[in-house]
C-alpha cells in the first residue's frame, strides 16, 4: 500500500534562478547631530557628534541587489564633509581617505547635488565622509535571484520510508559583467554573444562566481550533469544560466492523516551555499511552474493535481564556523540564514482501492464470526477453534497492512481502536454462549 511501485509521473522540475529586475533607490540626505555610543556610527569624532541621515534615519545599513541604482540627494551644505560612495574601505572609516580609484561617485558637499551609483557586482560597499571616520555605514549588494520550480519525473513513492524518486532539471540565472568571461570565448562565440544569442561556457566555474546550488531534501548521492550558457542583456552585462539535470532519492514527510483519503505533498527545495547576505533566492514571477499530468502512470491508485506551490523560505544557522570573508576569522553564524525556494505538487490517494481491499476484507472477516452459530453449543472445542482462527486471521491481516504504513502514533491508535471495537463485537456474539471464548477474547483485548 505505502510502497507504491510503478508510480511514475513526469513532474518537470525546472528551477530557474535568475536576476531580478533592477530598481532605483533614492534617499534624501541630511547632516544631523548624533549621540556618542548611542546613535553615532562607530568611530565618529567626539568634537563633531554629527553624521549623515538618509530619509531621517541616522546612517542606516543599506541592502540592495545587483543592478540597482542608488541615488543620494543632498539637501544640506557640508563643506568639510564630502559625501561619497566607495569600495575597498572598512569600518569605522566609511570612505575616509578613499582615493579616486575606490570612489564610485564624485564627492558632493553642496545642497541640491546628488551622488549615484549602479552596482554591477555583489559585495560590501560604503558611504560616508572622505575626510572623517564614523560618518556613514555599509551598503550590502546581494546577488539576488528569482526562481521557478516545476516538480519533475517522479518515480517510486515509498511512504513507509518517507522518500520518493525523481528526476529534475534546474536552471539558475544571474547577471554578471560580460567582461568577466568575454576574453575567454572564441571569436565565433564572441560574435554570437554580441548578436544576442546564447553561447556555451565549458570552463565557467573555474574562474568565475556561481551560486553553488544544492538540493536540501535529497537522500544519498545525486546523479547530475551541469553546463553553463551566457546571453547578453545589455552592452556591459550578460545573463549566466546554469543547467543542472539531476536524478535521485528525495525525502518528504508523508503523513497519513485522513487515510485512505489522504493527500500527499511532494516537494524539492533548492538552496545556495551562500548566506542570504550574499545570495537571495526568490520565486520567479515570469516563468511559472507546471506539471505534466498526461505522463502520470499510476492513476489507479493516485490522482495527480495540476496545481503547483512555490515558496521562498529561510533556514537559520546556529553554530560557529570559519567565516568565508577575506579575514578568515572564526565568527558565530547564529542568526545567519540561507535562502531556499521550495516547489511542491500534490497527489491524492484513490480511497476506493483501500476501501475494497482493506476495510471490506476486515468487515468480511468480522462477519465470518457468525459462522460460530452454525456449530452446536455443546461442541465447545470447535467453536473455540473457529473463533481463534478468525482472531488470528484478523491480527495477521492488520499486521500486514501496518507493515506498509508509516509508523505514526495516530495510525497505531486508530488501528488499536478498530481492533478493540471489533473484538468487542465478536465478544458480544459469544458471551451468552460460551464463557471460555469470551475470556480468550477479553485477554487479547487487554
Amino acid at each position: 500500500m505505502a510502497r507504491l511501485s510503478n508510480l511514475l509521473s513526469i513532474l518537470l522540475l525546472a528551477v530557474s534562478l535568475f536576476y531580478a529586475s533592477a530598481k532605483v533607490v533614492i534617499y534624501t540626505v541630511t547632516f544631523v547631530p548624533c549621540v556618542q555610543n548611542l546613535t553615532c556610527p562607530q568611530g565618529n569624532p567626539t568634537f563633531f557628534n554629527r553624521t549623515f541621515a538618509l530619509n531621517d534615519s541616522l546612517s542606516p545599513n543599506l541592502t540592495l541587489n545587483v543592478g540597482d541604482r542608488l541615488i543620494f540627494n543632498l539637501v544640506t551644505n557640508v563643506s568639510i564633509h564630502p559625501l561619497t560612495i566607495c569600495q575597498n574601505s572598512s569600518i569605522p572609516k566609511f570612505c575616509q581617505g578613499a582615493n579616486s580609484s575606490n570612489e564610485l561617485s564624485t564627492p558632493i558637499t553642496q545642497a541640491g547635488t546628488n551622488a549615484s551609483v549602479t552596482f554591477i557586482n555583489a559585495g560590501i560597499y560604503y558611504y560616508g565622509c572622505t575626510n572623517h571616520p564614523g560618518m556613514g555605514s555599509i551598503i550590502n549588494i546581494l546577488q539576488t535571484t528569482t526562481s521557478t520550480v516545476s516538480p519533475g519525473n517522479i518515480g517510486e513513492i515509498d511512504t513507509l520510508n518517507e522518500k520518493y524518486q525523481a528526476q529534475a532539471s534546474i536552471e539558475a540565472r544571474w547577471v554578471v559583467p560580460s567582461c568577466n568571461f568575454f576574453s575567454t570565448l572564441s571569436p565565433l562565440d564572441q560574435d554570437t554573444l554580441n548578436r544576442g544569442k546564447s553561447v556555451s561556457l565549458s570552463t565557467y566555474t573555474e574562474t568565475n562566481w556561481h551560486p553553488q546550488l544544492f538540493i536540501e531534501n535529497t537522500l544519498g548521492d545525486l546523479k547530475e550533469q551541469i553546463r553553463y550558457t551566457a546571453r547578453k542583456t545589455s552592452d556591459y552585462q550578460a545573463c549566466i544560466c546554469e543547467h543542472r539535470d539531476i536524478k535521485g532519492l528525495f525525502w518528504e514527510k508523508l503523513e497519513l492523516n485522513h487515510f485512505p483519503s489522504d493527500i500527499q505533498e511532494l516537494s524539492i527545495s533548492v538552496g545556495s551555499m551562500f548566506y542570504n547576505d550574499r545570495v537571495l533566492l526568490m520565486p520567479d514571477p515570469y516563468y511559472h511552474s507546471g506539471v505534466n499530468r498526461e505522463a502520470f502512470v499510476d492513476q489507479q491508485e493516485w490522482t495527480l493535481y495540476e496545481h503547483i506551490n512555490v515558496q521562498q523560505r529561510f533556514i537559520r544557522e546556529s553554530f560557529e564556523t570559519i567565516d568565508d570573508d577575506e579575514n578568515g576569522d572564526i565568527n558565530s553564524n547564529e542568526g545567519r540564514k540561507r535562502s531556499l525556494v521550495s516547489v511542491s505538487c500534490h497527489v491524492a490517494r484513490r480511497s476506493g482501492y483501500f476501501y475494497w481491499n482493506g476495510y471490506c476484507l476486515i468487515f468480511l472477516i468480522t462477519i465470518f464470526g457468525f459462522c460460530v452459530f452454525s456449530i452446536p453449543a455443546n461442541l465447545t472445542p470447535n467453536r473455540l477453534a473457529i473463533g481463534a482462527t478468525l482472531l488470528l486471521t484478523s491480527i495477521t491481516f492488520r499486521w500486514t497492512v501496518n507493515r506498509s504504513l508509516v509508523s505514526k502514533n495516530y495510525v497505531f491508535e486508530t488501528q488499536l481502536v478498530l481492533a478493540r471495537k471489533k473484538v468487542q463485537k465478536i465478544t458480544f456474539f459469544f458471551v451468552n454462549e460460551n464463557v471460555l471464548i469470551f475470556s480468550t477474547l477479553k485477554n487479547y483485548n487487554v
